[in-house]
Order: C-alpha cells, then structure tokens, then sequence
C-alpha cells in the first residue's frame, strides 16, 4: 500500500514542483519565506539529526551496564 500511495503521490508532488520552480526561475528560496515551510524544514532536520545521534550512542556511545 505504502508503494502505491507513494506513486500517486510522487507524480503529483514532481508536476507541482516542476510548476512552482518554473515559476521562481529554478530557485528554491521562495519555499523558505513561510514561517509555516520553515517550521516543517527544522522538524525535518531535528528528526533526522535525533535518529543519526540516536544511532551513534546505539552502536556504542552509550553507557554500558555493570
């Protein structure tokens, strides 16, 4: 299901895409003006640095148990 979702959705996240860089001459800056694009960029980023720091005390990092 997760694939068919992702098909559907992926062609119509590219056609929109497309639209909106050709409307801003390729340039992706006018995503980042929303405080709302903003937001969801951070999260995005908070995410995936929290699983890389996450998976580094996993494989070691951390304490060990006596």
């Amino acid at each position: 299901m997760p694939l068919v979702i992702s098909l559907v959705l992926g062609l119509m996240f590219e056609k929109q895409l497309r639209l909106a860089l050709s409307l801003t001459d390729g340039s992706l800056l006018p995503f980042l003006h929303s405080p709302y694009a903003l937001l969801f960029l951070a999260l995005a980023l908070f995410s995936v640095g929290w699983s890389w720091w996450k998976a580094g005390r996993g494989a070691g990092g951390g304490k060990k148990a006596a």
